[in-house]
């Protein structure tokens, strides 16, 4: 799933394929096996893998959306939404969420869901580190 993610995130940035066709996945993916705070995370529907979330902790009590990615046939049926709120409440505490500068559905997404999520008290700020784009800041409670 971390290729098709790659691929999408290409049409917004400049990350390209490899000769092998792959992109090259580097320690971004390593370490959420090896390193303390980083959480990766699966979401099914009807035992079907739905899509993924990486998460890391930037600070105690502040956590971060790294990746987040839904299959594309479940799309549209809320299950991306669902399975960001599920997470928000496994972490209590303050989030950052950002995306890319050019890529407007992440930045629809999350601004809806967010939203929602936080009866619209959130924080957005620009963001010049990666990715370089808008971010969303929150408090999140428990589930």
């Amino acid at each position: 799933m971390m290729q098709a993610y790659l691929l999408e995130l290409s049409a917004f940035g400049d990350e390209a394929p490899g000769a092998d066709g792959l992109f090259d996945l580097g320690p971004r993916l390593e370490a959420y096996w090896s390193e303390a705070g980083r959480y990766a995370l699966l979401f099914q529907v009807e035992g079907e893998i739905a899509g993924f979330c990486l998460v890391r902790q930037l600070e105690e009590h502040c956590r971060a959306i790294a990746e987040f990615y839904v299959v594309p046939r479940f799309r549209r049926s809320g299950v991306g939404a669902q399975a960001a709120r599920t997470i928000f409440g496994m972490f209590v505490g303050r989030w950052q969420v950002g995306e890319l500068e050019k890529n407007k559905p992440a930045q629809k997404f999350w601004r809806r869901v967010i939203g929602d999520y936080t009866s619209g008290d959130y924080w957005e700020k620009w963001s010049q580190n990666h990715p370089t784009g808008p971010m969303q800041e929150f408090v999140s409670r428990p589930n």
